[in-house]
């Protein structure tokens, strides 16, 4: 059994989990498969720790990009990314000296967010009182860049491949989904979830 095919197993016991805990929900196995086959880049343990999240906050079955999406936002606690307003207090601690001398390990996306606005130095020439208008850009700034680092880890190099024009069309898509849908092992694990 290679890689794939137990990567998919291991899927398709979260994709059980879920229906479990849905009781009115009846997916056809195409549906599921398309879970599977979406979410086979992505790490087990995200996707199981984001169809928890899913049970815990809705009554509705969730979607792919919604199993997506928290995974994401997971996978970002996970790398240390924190809260905006929280980097915007570290920043707020460095701003009278314009940054000299802070300690940046750690705080990646907040240092890219202030050279985005201006820099350092633009910061620290500012007024108490346009202090307010600094942490909105910030916010703006720092709250986009995490949301493209998101995106960025989920797509991989899709997004790459949607500019570049090499997006798989759907009836190459399909063709992947129906030569998984086709392997003997998902089967009998379609069959013993039934």
């Amino acid at each position: 059994m290679d890689e794939k095919q137990l990567q998919a197993g291991r899927l398709l016991k979260v994709m059980h989990y879920l229906i479990d805990r849905y009781p009115g929900v009846n997916l056809p196995k195409q549906t599921i498969l398309a879970y599977v086959t979406e979410l086979m880049a992505i790490p087990v343990d995200l996707v199981q720790a984001a169809a928890e999240r899913a049970v815990r906050t809705s009554r509705f079955f969730p979607t792919i990009s919604t199993l997506l999406e928290a995974v994401a936002d997971i996978h970002a606690v996970e790398r240390g990314i924190r809260p905006a307003d929280t980097e915007w207090e570290w920043v707020c601690r460095w701003i009278h000296t314009s940054g000299k001398g802070r300690e940046g390990e750690g705080h990646e996306y907040a240092e890219m967010a202030v050279r985005e606005i201006g820099g350092w130095d633009y910061l620290g020439a500012g007024t108490a009182a346009e202090r307010h208008w600094r942490r909105q850009e910030f916010l703006a700034v720092y709250t986009a860049l995490v949301e493209r680092s998101k995106t960025a880890w989920i797509t991989g190099s899709a997004e790459h491949a949607l500019c570049e024009g090499s997006q798989p069309t759907y009836f190459e898509r399909s063709g992947r989904m129906e030569s998984l849908a086709g392997s003997r092992m998902l089967r009998e694990l379609m069959e013993k979830g039934e």
